[in-house]
Formats: C-alpha cells, structure tokens, sequence
C-alpha cells in the first residue's frame, strides 16, 4: 500500500499545447523575430546610358532613379555610372535611407590644384572628363532637391548640377559624410533656402556698422 501523501497528484501541469497557448503574445513575437535572418545589403547600378527593363545589376543597371528607389533599401549602396555629357544626367532626386551610400562610380569628378594663397588648403576643380556620373531634380519631386540625406548616409564623387532646389539636401540627419562632389547651378526655381540670420558689418570707421536687424533670406537662381 502506497503512502497516503502520494495517492494523488500534486501540482500537475497543464498539456503541452495548453502551456504553449499561455504564453503572451508579446513573447511569441519577441521569440519570431529574435529567429528572423537579418536583411542583407545591395548594390545597385543606375546608368542614364542604360536601356529601359534593367535589374539594377552592374551588367543590366536600372536606367532611372525612381527604379532603383523602388527596390532598395537602409544600408544598401547605390552606384551611379558615368554617362557621356551628350546625354541627359539622371534626373527627378533620390531620397536616401538610412545607412546608405550614393556613390558615382569611375575616376574622381574632382581635382586638386595648388592653393591660391601661400599655405592655403588646396582648390577643388572638375575633372574635365567627357563621362561622368551626374544627376539632377528639374521635378517638385522632394520639393526639387536632387539628393535628399537620412542619418549616416554617404554621398561621393558625384556631379550634382541645375537641381530646381537644393543640390543636397538635409535636415536633422547625423552621422554624414559628403566627399569629392562637385555640385552647382542648383535651386534654379530661387526658393530661399534659408534665412541669415541679424547681423551687422563693420565699416573701416571705428563704431559705424550696418545691421540687418530682420536677417536676410537667402537663395537665388544658381546660388
């Protein structure tokens, strides 16, 4: 004869299943995405030179910047190839995702020739070269801008030209790295980009000074 103590069952659990069912959906779906495989990063290709139907490869490039923004994504890399200047640049903006670098590919659009002034830094012309990988916003599209930036995005060896607003354009973005461009002709429609705020110029007569006491905006066609 068993002892009384053990005639019957103490603490029995609940089935299997019916323990699972218990569990908060928070936790579940904490547990399904601790298991999900991390996106992995591309690169893409845009080429104006390209033929309409590509798949952002390097041998097949898409052929527009709204392509490629349709499939990208944060972290990916997007590389614009040179096109002849006889052509178009690629035209209508690109707004960068986080972690993203817009790179033109091929031979530096820039070069450095000796400073102006003795121990001064270096000055910065273009290049010359007859290809070369240049985009442009004559759209509204990102109210014109023909490079919008997020957070910790790169933008390099590009030529930026005749944008209809700004040629790149941030705000409240972190962590940018902007090098090797070579960016003009931009806000072509003369929005004010920004307001400078009051301030005053001295004049060569000792106390005399002109203030803007409102601040002056600023912007104009080709600024």
């Amino acid at each position: 004869m068993k002892p009384k103590h053990f005639s019957k069952p103490v603490g029995a659990k609940p089935p299997l299943l019916r323990r699972f069912a218990l569990l908060p959906t928070a936790v579940l779906a904490s547990v399904a995405v601790a298991n999900a495989a991390p996106r992995h990063t591309q690169t893409w290709y845009v080429s104006a030179a390209a033929a309409a139907g590509g798949d952002g490869s390097s041998s097949a490039p898409f052929n527009s910047l709204a392509a490629v923004q349709q499939v990208y994504g944060p972290g990916d890399t997007i590389m614009i190839e040179p096109s002849p200047l006889s052509m178009p640049a690629l035209d209508g903006g690109i707004a960068l995702l986080p972690g993203q670098r817009l790179v033109g590919d091929g031979p530096p659009v820039v070069n450095f020739i000796a400073a102006l002034i003795p121990d001064g830094p270096p000055v910065a012309v273009s290049s010359g070269l007859s290809s070369l990988p240049r985009i442009t916003n004559t759209t509204t599209y990102l109210s014109g801008d023909a490079v919008e930036l997020a957070s910790d995005t790169v933008v390099e060896n590009l030529v930026i030209a005749g944008a209809l607003r700004g040629g790149i354009y941030g705000q409240d973005t972190l962590g940018v790295r902007l090098t090797g461009n070579d960016v003009s002709g931009f806000n072509m429609s003369g929005t004010t980009g920004f307001v400078v705020q009051p301030f005053c110029l001295e004049q060569y007569a000792a106390g005399v000074a002109n203030c803007g006491p409102t601040g002056l905006p600023a912007g104009g066609p080709g600024s």
